[in-house]
């Protein structure tokens, strides 16, 4: 396979290097029939249905201060996605945005589906290890959210 470097290319480069990779690496693979077998016991486990008692708590509304500590729960500074909004920015401010915030969720999930701008993630690569490399295979895709979602799902998550 042809080793592929990373650095010394501009931004356009890098973006088609690690579409091809990753395309390539994800869609490797023969399923075979042991493979498919233990997929299937395994999906057959699972039960796929939402209960009544499921469905009713997943559709309660939210009250703030169960989004306050949701909010409480992330990490205050991890990774900033482009409006650079952190889980410690929520906190500070929480007596001015707690309420509204809570509005803003409770609307979500009355009309049952989220604004485009908050579901977008951003993906980087990060290296594997400390230093750096310029073999894209030592690198790992990372998905940043914003934290207004974050907080939203877990919430959510909370409720199951």
């Amino acid at each position: 396979m042809e080793r592929r470097w990373l650095f010394n290319r501009n931004e356009s480069e890098i973006e088609q290097i690690a579409t091809t990779y990753y395309t390539e690496f994800l869609s490797i693979g023969v399923v075979t029939d042991s493979v498919h077998t233990s997929r299937k016991r395994l999906w057959d486990k699972i039960n796929p249905k939402v209960t009544k008692e499921m469905k009713v708590a997943l559709l309660k509304p939210f009250d703030i201060m169960e989004i306050h500590n949701a909010l409480r729960a992330l990490s205050l500074t991890s990774c900033l996605r482009e409006d650079e909004i952190t889980a410690h920015f929520f906190l500070k401010y929480w007596e001015y945005i707690g309420e509204d915030l809570t509005k803003a969720y409770q609307r979500i999930l009355y009309i049952g589906s989220m604004p485009h701008s908050m579901v977008v993630g951003l993906i980087y690569l990060i290296p594997k290890s400390e230093g750096t490399s310029d073999d894209i295979k030592k690198w790992r895709p990372i998905t940043l959210l914003n934290t207004i979602y974050k907080i939203f799902t877990k919430k959510k998550n909370k409720k199951k």
